[in-house]
Formats: structure tokens, C-alpha cells, sequence
């Protein structure tokens, strides 16, 4: 009698262990997910044109958290899928162009602050697009993919957040609205429309 009472224990032990180190797991896992950085990217690539004829193309994100996020990298990529036959399939084989950007590499970008009092807005950054986007979207197929990658400032996590654009109708004549708003103003001034 005295064996089955010890074995019982140690079954118990052990699944007590076992249900604990899981339940720890979880809530670390649940954690580190609260504490990662979030970056929202808009959906449109604004673009304009100023009085001298020189168009620019501009991509936007924010910092959703309510801490620092540092270290941003950001990149650029002119995708276009290739088929490939081999082996008596075809497979998609993809080409990606890294596309030069104004900024690559940001220090910081300030805790998410919603407030109207909030000037700055250090939460958000525009990245200027180094290549007429418009005229390299010659191809049907081809899109642009945005990457954007940065580490929590208490996790020291590393976060990436990736946008896809399929065609040229991302791309909205106007200049982005200042702050939280990932939408483009149409009305700004000095803006042409596309040829």
C-alpha cells in the first residue's frame, strides 16, 4: 500500500511540473507578444508633384505601442514572380529589386500618442521612394513589398511588419495627413494629377 501512495505522488509531481512549465510558457508567450513592437503601415503610396515637375513617392508607418521602438529598418522591394518549369511542374520563382529609400535606418520612433496637443508626432515617419514607381510598375505582375522591422524598447524584441502593394492604384496623388492618420490628403497644394 505504501508503494501505490509514493507512485501516486510522483505522478503527481510530475504532472504538476509538467502543467505549470506550460501554463508558464503561455503566459510568457502571451508577454512577449503584449510587448513587441507594432507598426501600422498605410495602404497607399502617396505621391506629388511639385511646381518643378520633380514627382516624389512617399510610404508611411507608425509605432502603435506605448513604448520606444528602436533601431527601425526599413526596405523596399520591386517583386516580380517568374515562372520556372523543372522537373515536370512549374514553380514560381521570385526577383526582388531592393528600390533605394531617403531613410533605410531610423534611431527611434517615439510611444504612440494620440492626443491633439501632440504636434510632432514622433510616432510616424514618411520615407521618400528613390525611383519613379510609376513607370517601374510597367508589368502586370509586378508589386511592391514593404518591410518594416524594429525592436521594442523594454522587450528588446525584434518585430517585422510587412505591406504588399499589388498594383499601381496604391499610389494616391496627395501628400499624407500629419500623425495617426495613414491616409492621404488629396487636396494639398501643388499637387498634379497623373498624366
Amino acid at each position: 500500500m505504501q508503494a501505490t501512495s509514493t507512485t501516486d505522488t510522483i505522478v503527481t509531481g510530475v504532472l504538476t511540473g509538467v502543467l505549470s512549465s506550460f501554463v508558464a510558457s503561455l503566459v510568457f508567450i502571451w508577454f512577449i507578444n503584449r510587448i513587441r513592437p507594432i507598426f501600422r503601415i498605410s495602404n497607399y503610396i502617396a505621391r506629388n508633384v511639385s511646381g518643378d515637375g520633380l514627382v516624389t513617392y512617399r510610404v508611411k508607418f507608425i509605432n502603435k505601442t506605448r513604448y520606444r521602438a528602436h533601431d527601425i529598418r526599413v526596405s523596399l522591394f520591386r517583386v516580380t514572380p517568374n515562372r520556372a518549369v523543372g522537373d515536370h511542374r512549374e514553380n514560381d520563382l521570385h526577383s526582388f529589386i531592393k528600390v533605394p529609400l531617403s531613410k533605410e535606418h531610423i534611431e527611434f520612433l517615439a510611444p504612440f500618442n494620440r492626443s491633439k496637443s501632440d504636434r510632432d508626432a514622433f510616432y510616424a515617419a514618411r520615407v521618400r521612394v528613390m525611383e519613379d514607381m510609376k513607370s517601374e510598375w510597367r508589368e502586370r505582375n509586378t508589386y511592391y513589398r514593404l518591410e518594416v522591422s524594429g525592436h521594442h524598447s523594454i522587450s528588446g524584441t525584434r518585430w517585422c511588419v510587412i505591406k504588399e502593394f499589388a498594383n499601381a492604384n496604391s499610389i494616391v496623388d496627395g501628400e499624407f495627413y500629419h500623425g495617426a492618420d495613414l491616409r492621404v490628403d488629396r487636396t494639398s497644394p501643388g499637387i498634379r494629377p497623373f498624366e
